[in-house]
């Protein structure tokens, strides 16, 4: 049986060094034993990997679809990202964005279809809302 140790992050000189033993996890021993009883024992080293985090946190925009119908006004959230977002219907006799705050915008269906409505921030990250219009009942 092999087990492995405690993660230790131990931080490197520089991102570019080379890692060092005190950048391993503690060495795990593998024991392998084969149908005749006969075994093989080897050491393995595991390098511990940095990683990083985003510098602006991921551009959500909620709810990812929605269904509406015709002149309905739905809103939708938006987090994350960086800076202002701006929110586009990439078919506007579909459905409009009418508004936008800093925390979400609305959207009005004009007529039966489908249609994206693509949000993004500044620091380029996109994110996508399928909007469906359905006809007046």
């Amino acid at each position: 049986m092999a087990s492995i140790g405690p993660l230790i992050l131990i931080k490197r000189d520089s991102p570019d060094s080379p890692p060092r033993y005190s950048d391993m996890y503690p060495p795990a021993t593998l024991t392998v034993l084969d149908a005749q009883g006969r075994t093989g024992t080897t050491t393995l080293k595991f390098p511990v990997i940095h990683l990083t985090c985003p510098d602006n946190p991921l551009l959500i925009a909620s709810p990812a679809s929605a269904n509406a119908r015709e002149t309905e006004v739905l809103a939708f959230n938006v987090d994350g990202g960086s800076g202002t977002f701006t929110a586009v219907s990439r078919d506007s006799n579909i459905a409009t964005v009418l508004g936008q705050t800093s925390t979400g915008f609305t959207v009005q269906a004009k007529s039966v279809g489908s249609v994206l409505i693509t949000v993004s921030s500044s620091d380029g990250q996109n994110s996508n809302i399928v909007f469906r219009v359905l006809p007046l009942q």
